[in-house]
């Protein structure tokens, strides 16, 4: 398993958000990414299948989510949390194309966000241990 983390946020929100999956997310199964040209190229090679990538993604503008929805293809059997810039009907409709997981907003509580990644990251450590069976 492993969790993609894509944060450009370079403030105190974006640091809270870095501590917080360093915390959840143990070292060994997360890559943080601050360049969108290097989770590109992450996502255009998953190394092994993408069945079990979780991608965490902070939309930090509009311009920072249509990037996303210009690589979509590759997301397709990948598990994506998204947190759009705004909660406004436009930037929630843009973010509801990719069809992501659980969709917040940089002003929701973050707290709920890493719930959910808690327990995509349980899920798959279970299906990880049935398969092993």
């Amino acid at each position: 398993m492993k969790v993609l983390f894509f944060n450009r946020l370079f403030n105190e929100m974006g640091d809270t958000f870095n501590r917080i999956i360093e915390e959840a997310v143990p070292a060994v199964a997360r890559e943080i990414f601050v360049s969108f040209d290097s989770f590109h190229k992450r996502l255009t090679y998953p190394f092994g299948g993408t069945d079990d990538i979780i991608v965490l993604y902070i939309a930090e503008d509009l311009d920072s989510l249509i990037d996303l929805i210009s690589i979509r293809y590759l997301l397709f059997n990948i598990k994506l949390i998204l947190i759009v810039p705004d909660d406004s009907r436009e930037t929630v409709g843009i973010g509801h194309e990719l069809h992501p997981r659980f969709l917040a907003s940089l002003d929701d509580d973050f707290s709920l966000v890493v719930s959910v990644l808690k327990n995509m990251m349980e899920q798959m450590l279970q299906l990880e241990e049935l398969n092993q069976v």
